[in-house]
């Protein structure tokens, strides 16, 4: 009883939309064990755009992050993702644990799905340097496209550096060691409507597999 009441008050803090929420239950376990990264970025972003605007980073934080490139306000947004994708999972009725000690550091969420099988989740949030002086002419179309192009750059910068990461301190060796079966995930956050994600392949040549 105590787990399905705290599961309500994620869902009204984060103005949760049952049919989101429903949508998020039933498809992400099959999209993270089939590693179908299309259908997990369709069902994060549809959550992350369902959630109350007051639940995402304030737009004086973003700008900021964004034009002087400052590591504490990048810090604080990618802060307040990790709560709300932890808050949404627990929501949707999910077991997860957050920050989790694992090989060299902390996994920011570890998401245990059925028969021995967990997925660890690194979350980064995606920020635009500061950029030069605006390149002037070009069509209205050229502008949108470089600036949408630039944007997946970032995403794509943002991932690999959550890959690496789940690389170099090897989160999955403890679960691996226990004999579970650890699917990785890089994700990459940029305000409310946009989100990438990358399965990570950790696997050890002729090393422990899980089961």
């Amino acid at each position: 009883m105590d787990f399905f009441v705290k599961t309500d008050i994620f869902k009204d803090i984060l103005k949760l939309e049952d049919k989101y929420r429903s949508d998020f239950s039933e498809n992400l376990p099959n999209a993270l064990l089939q590693k179908n990264s299309k259908e997990v970025v369709r069902l994060l972003h549809n959550l992350f755009i369902s959630i109350s605007y007051r639940q995402h980073p304030t737009a004086k934080q973003s700008e900021h992050a964004e034009q002087l490139d400052a590591p504490a306000e990048r810090l604080e947004a990618e802060k307040n993702y990790h709560a709300i994708l932890h808050g949404a999972l627990l929501s949707a009725g999910f077991l997860v644990l957050s920050e989790t000690s694992g090989g060299e550091g902390r996994s920011d969420i570890t998401l245990f799905l059925r028969d021995k099988v967990c997925v660890v989740i690194e979350l980064k949030y995606s920020y635009r340097r500061k950029a030069g002086k605006k390149t002037a002419g070009g069509t209205n179309e050229a502008r949108k496209l470089a600036k949408k192009k630039a944007k997946e750059k970032e995403l794509s910068a943002a991932l690999d550096i959550a890959e690496e990461q789940i690389r170099s301190r090897d989160y999955a060796g403890p679960y691996r060691a226990a004999r579970w079966k650890v699917i990785c995930l890089a994700v990459a956050v940029r305000g409310r409507t946009q989100v990438e994600a990358r399965f990570v392949d950790t696997e050890v040549a002729n090393g422990p597999t899980g089961s």
